[in-house]
């Protein structure tokens, strides 16, 4: 192999960043889809409950209909609090698993393509490998 055909594999490797931008872009429309049906049920919702409370003149009745929207409007921030972070965790995890798989590939061209010099290039292949892997380290725990 030479040094064009690596860094044709890396640019392949790189170009597995377009599923991954797709895979995102499918996970937020779905959490949009969610929100969107959420939001329609919700103020379906409260206008039924706002008909009933205006119909109704005693006291108790007035009361339970008001607890019944605080009700709602709680369940309501409950569940798009949920979408919301079920929808981050799915980006994060779309992202991460891109990344460690395009920089797993791109290792293994810049290696072989290394390889292919008539100089020792290992101490530059260690260095960027740790750089690398403080980087990642750092990452995880942040």
């Amino acid at each position: 192999m030479n040094s064009i055909t690596h860094l044709q594999k890396i640019a392949e490797a790189a170009s597995a960043n377009g599923d991954a931008f797709k895979s995102i872009y499918d996970v937020t429309l779905k959490a949009s889809e969610q929100l969107f049906t959420l939001n329609n049920d919700f103020f379906r919702s409260l206008l039924e409950g706002s008909t009933t409370a205006k119909t109704s003149l005693e006291p108790h009745e007035l009361f339970n209909a008001y607890a019944k929207q605080l009700e709602r409007v709680s369940e309501y921030f409950r569940e798009a609090s949920d979408i919301g972070s079920q929808t981050q965790v799915e980006v994060f995890k779309v992202g991460t698993q891109s990344a460690e798989e395009v920089t797993r590939v791109f290792f293994a061209q810049l290696e072989a393509l290394f390889k292919s010099f008539p100089a020792d290039q290992a101490h530059f292949s260690d260095a960027l490998k740790s750089v690398v892997n403080s980087v990642t380290t750092t990452r995880k725990a942040a």
